[in-house]
Protein backbone atom coordinates (compact mmCIF):
# COMPACT_ATOMS: atom_id res chain seq x y z
CA UNK A 1 0.00 0.00 0.00
CA UNK A 2 2.96 2.55 1.08
CA UNK A 3 3.96 1.92 -2.69
CA UNK A 4 0.99 2.53 -4.51
CA UNK A 5 1.02 6.06 -1.88
CA UNK A 6 4.44 6.44 -2.84
CA UNK A 7 3.89 6.07 -6.80
CA UNK A 8 1.17 8.55 -6.78
CA UNK A 9 2.69 10.95 -4.80
CA UNK A 10 5.49 10.48 -7.56
CA UNK A 11 3.04 11.30 -10.25
CA UNK A 12 1.58 14.16 -8.93
CA UNK A 13 5.11 15.86 -8.16
CA UNK A 14 5.78 15.10 -11.95
CA UNK A 15 2.69 16.63 -13.25
CA UNK A 16 3.11 19.88 -11.00
CA UNK A 17 6.41 19.96 -12.14
CA UNK A 18 6.06 19.35 -16.06
CA UNK A 19 3.40 22.82 -16.62
CA UNK A 20 3.99 24.96 -18.64
CA UNK A 21 3.32 28.58 -17.82
CA UNK A 22 0.08 28.27 -19.73
CA UNK A 23 -0.64 24.74 -18.66
CA UNK A 24 -0.12 26.75 -14.99
CA UNK A 25 -2.69 29.43 -15.67
CA UNK A 26 -5.90 27.06 -16.95
CA UNK A 27 -8.57 27.10 -14.31
CA UNK A 28 -10.02 24.50 -12.64
CA UNK A 29 -13.51 24.28 -14.98
CA UNK A 30 -11.44 23.99 -17.99
CA UNK A 31 -8.83 21.21 -16.51
CA UNK A 32 -12.02 19.33 -15.47
CA UNK A 33 -13.52 19.90 -19.23
CA UNK A 34 -10.30 18.54 -20.64
CA UNK A 35 -10.38 15.66 -18.38
CA UNK A 36 -14.04 14.49 -19.78
CA UNK A 37 -12.61 15.09 -23.25
CA UNK A 38 -9.52 12.68 -22.44
CA UNK A 39 -11.84 10.34 -20.93
CA UNK A 40 -13.78 9.96 -24.01
CA UNK A 41 -10.51 9.46 -25.88
CA UNK A 42 -9.78 6.55 -23.92
CA UNK A 43 -13.36 5.06 -24.46
CA UNK A 44 -12.72 5.11 -28.08
CA UNK A 45 -9.49 3.14 -27.82
CA UNK A 46 -11.38 0.78 -26.04
CA UNK A 47 -13.92 0.47 -28.70
CA UNK A 48 -11.00 -0.03 -31.40
CA UNK A 49 -9.76 -2.72 -28.77
CA UNK A 50 -12.65 -4.36 -29.35
CA UNK A 51 -12.63 -4.22 -33.00
CA UNK A 52 -15.83 -1.67 -33.29
CA UNK A 53 -13.39 0.17 -36.13
CA UNK A 54 -11.85 -2.99 -37.64
CA UNK A 55 -9.75 -5.29 -37.22
CA UNK A 56 -6.33 -2.89 -38.26
CA UNK A 57 -7.39 -0.12 -35.97
CA UNK A 58 -7.71 -3.17 -33.12
CA UNK A 59 -4.32 -3.90 -33.93
CA UNK A 60 -2.90 -0.53 -33.12
CA UNK A 61 -5.07 0.52 -29.95
CA UNK A 62 -2.92 -1.08 -27.19
CA UNK A 63 -0.90 2.00 -27.66
CA UNK A 64 -2.75 4.38 -27.87
CA UNK A 65 -4.72 3.44 -25.58
CA UNK A 66 -1.48 3.15 -22.90
CA UNK A 67 -1.03 6.76 -24.70
CA UNK A 68 -4.40 7.80 -23.63
CA UNK A 69 -5.00 6.39 -20.00
CA UNK A 70 -1.28 8.27 -19.31
CA UNK A 71 -3.40 11.36 -20.99
CA UNK A 72 -6.31 10.99 -18.01
CA UNK A 73 -3.89 10.19 -15.03
CA UNK A 74 -1.80 13.44 -16.21
CA UNK A 75 -5.00 14.81 -16.29
CA UNK A 76 -6.70 13.68 -13.14
CA UNK A 77 -3.51 14.30 -11.07
CA UNK A 78 -3.09 18.14 -12.82
CA UNK A 79 -6.97 18.38 -10.99
CA UNK A 80 -6.23 17.27 -7.83
CA UNK A 81 -3.08 19.46 -7.74
CA UNK A 82 -5.40 22.51 -8.29
CA UNK A 83 -7.93 21.72 -5.62
CA UNK A 84 -4.98 20.75 -3.11
CA UNK A 85 -6.53 17.23 -3.00
CA UNK A 86 -4.59 14.35 -1.01
CA UNK A 87 -4.98 12.02 -3.48
CA UNK A 88 -2.46 9.68 -1.53
CA UNK A 89 -4.35 9.60 1.66
CA UNK A 90 -7.39 9.18 -0.73
CA UNK A 91 -5.67 6.05 -2.01
CA UNK A 92 -4.66 4.86 1.32
CA UNK A 93 -7.99 4.84 2.79
CA UNK A 94 -9.95 3.37 -0.06
CA UNK A 95 -7.54 0.45 0.05
CA UNK A 96 -8.34 -0.14 3.30
CA UNK A 97 -11.75 0.44 3.24
CA UNK A 98 -11.82 -2.16 0.20
CA UNK A 99 -10.08 -4.94 2.56
CA UNK A 100 -13.72 -4.92 4.53
CA UNK A 101 -15.70 -4.16 1.53
CA UNK A 102 -18.46 -6.98 0.50
CA UNK A 103 -18.41 -7.02 -3.21
CA UNK A 104 -21.92 -7.47 -4.83
CA UNK A 105 -21.56 -10.19 -7.99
Amino acid sequence: MDKIVSSINTILDAVSNSKTDKQKETAVVYRAIFLATEFGEVQKEFLKLAGLYGQSAAAKAKPLLAKELCDLIWNICDLANMLDLDLGQAMTELLHNNKTRTWEK
